[in-house]
């Protein structure tokens, strides 16, 4: 069976994020997907999306031994992105808004966080303006797309032989020997 515990999981992705929205522009987040999310009606909101993984290179392997068992340990490093929305209603704008946290990203205390959930920024993407009129009213919006890496493990048990016995014979001209070895 296939051992998930240190597998990415992209809700604790998407939660760092929006911890760091809350936490850093005081701004409401929300995750885009959750189906049971209440949009509000006003105020500033922010939306968190992460993207597909990508990998990146060659697995690595590493073997454990615990008693009789070997442990196999695949551990990969995966790209991905999350787009990240903000929307205003304030005197300062969308713009400005996801600018701020783009620079915010670079902080101690966000990257403090990054490593608590075994993430690191790339990149960070150039904000688009995608401020609309929406009901008579013009809204502010902007996306910023960040791109990370994690690190994916997964591990399994591995059939092996526990030991084995070789025997055989070996002769000479004159002689005749028997060899076991147990490994």
């Amino acid at each position: 069976m296939i051992n998930l515990t240190n597998a990415i999981d992209i809700n604790a992705i998407e939660q760092t994020f929006i911890n760091l929205i809350i936490s850093g522009l005081g701004v409401q987040a929300i995750i885009a997907e959750q189906p049971d999310a209440v949009f509000p009606a006003t105020g500033d909101v922010a939306t968190v999306h992460y993207n597909q993984n990508v990998q990146t290179g060659q697995p690595s392997r590493s073997y454990a031994n615990s008693g009789n068992d070997l442990t196999e340990t695949v551990a990969s490093v995966k790209r991905g992105t999350l787009a990240i929305n903000f929307y205003r209603e304030t005197t300062r704008n969308a713009m400005q808004t996801a600018e701020a946290f783009k620079d915010f990203l670079w902080s101690t205390t966000a990257k403090a966080a990054f490593a608590r959930s075994n993430i690191g920024i790339i990149q960070t993407s150039v904000i688009r303006n995608l401020s609309e009129l929406e009901k008579a009213r013009w809204e502010s919006r902007a996306q910023l797309d960040v791109e990370i890496y994690a690190i994916n493990e997964i591990s399994t048990d591995v059939e092996a032989i526990g030991s084995i016995s070789i025997g055989g014979t070996v002769q000479d001209q004159t002689e005749v020997y028997t060899v076991n070895v147990d490994i």
